[in-house]
């Protein structure tokens, strides 16, 4: 009798035992998922901000008309990257604002041999997504895809269908000795780690 009265209790108890185990070991890798995307935010973000601050040093030198409008940009990007980069989400809407000043910025560089083109179609509003997850292809595509020696072509679409993203983004390989393998390599890896914690599916 007591023997049959046991049974039932450790078996309630093992069972209770591993689920609880379960929980805790899906709650550690969902904490350690958390930290590593924090982590891939920030080695991108100071990464963006270096090379923006670069064209806006230029203008400087060139003393520029353009200047004060870049600082505004920069300014608006900067506030952006501070206000949002622990978010999760953040509105669709406004990661394409910021996508446009970033735009702007790199914009204010180039000369009438860049052919650019941005496209945007569809309803922005109500959509979230993850913050920072677009703007390494385009700082790619202007870091690679422009040469004032060259006719340099980059192209930028944004189109949202039925709550869908497409995102495409177009560029000739034209600054040849600025391509750096590595750094290439390393942002886009740390890009797709990033899809891959926030969009595992």
């Amino acid at each position: 009798m007591i023997f049959a009265s046991v049974v039932p209790f450790l078996f309630s108890f093992l069972s209770s035992f591993f689920i609880f185990r379960n929980e805790e070991k899906k709650e550690l890798e969902r904490s350690k998922a958390k930290a590593e995307l924090l982590n891939l935010k920030y080695q991108l973000q100071p990464h963006f901000l270096f090379n923006i601050l670069n064209s806006i040093y230029s203008l400087a030198l060139l003393k520029s008309d353009d200047a004060p409008n870049g600082i505004l940009k920069l300014s608006n990007v900067m506030r952006y990257v501070v206000q949002e980069s622990s978010k999760d989400f953040v509105d669709l809407s406004k990661e394409i604002e910021y996508i446009k000043d970033y735009i702007a910025l790199q914009l204010l560089r180039t000369d009438s041999s860049l052919d650019f083109n941005y496209t945007e179609i569809g309803d922005l509003k109500n959509l979230k997504i993850a913050p920072f997850i677009l703007i390494n292809f385009i700082e790619n595509a202007f870091k690679y895809g422009f040469n004032t020696e060259d006719n340099s072509k980059i192209s930028i679409k944004i189109i949202v269908q039925e709550g869908i993203l497409n995102f495409v983004v177009y560029n000739k390989i034209v600054n040849k000795n600025g391509t750096e393998k590595h750094s290439l390599k390393v942002g886009l890896k740390n890009t797709f780690e990033h899809l891959t914690q926030v969009y595992a599916d």
